[in-house]
């Protein structure tokens, strides 16, 4: 139901509890996947591990104004933009990391349960 009701905005304020250095949770893959551009304040090395090109980091803003009015000023085409880098994004090779099933696998060897 979240990315239902995410798929119909264009952006979505997506701040994780704390900002930590690899603290990344669903909040992001919810936006993308769900075609919403993730307006994303968190992880400080999370451009590391997904390309700035499919969110808008909340941390080059000084204030919600000046955040506001970038919002207002993108055109069709660069919301389209983010909205290509986050389709390539889910659909590479980067994102198998973030997957249900690479977790599971992992946590399985892990274990060494298999």
């Amino acid at each position: 139901a979240k990315r239902a009701v995410l798929s119909r905005y264009r952006f979505a304020i997506c701040f994780e509890n704390t900002v930590f250095p690899g603290y990344l949770t669903e909040k992001l893959f919810d936006c993308l996947l769900a075609g919403c551009i993730p307006i994303y304040w968190g992880d400080p090395a999370v451009s590391e591990q997904i390309p700035p090109a499919c969110y808008i980091d909340y941390r080059r803003f000084g204030d919600l104004a000046e955040l506001e009015r970038y919002l207002q000023q993108l055109g069709p085409g660069e919301v389209g933009d983010y909205l290509v880098a986050a389709a390539d994004f889910l659909a590479s090779a980067a994102y198998t990391p973030f997957l249900a099933d690479t977790f599971a696998a992992e946590l399985l060897d892990a274990v060494d349960c298999r």
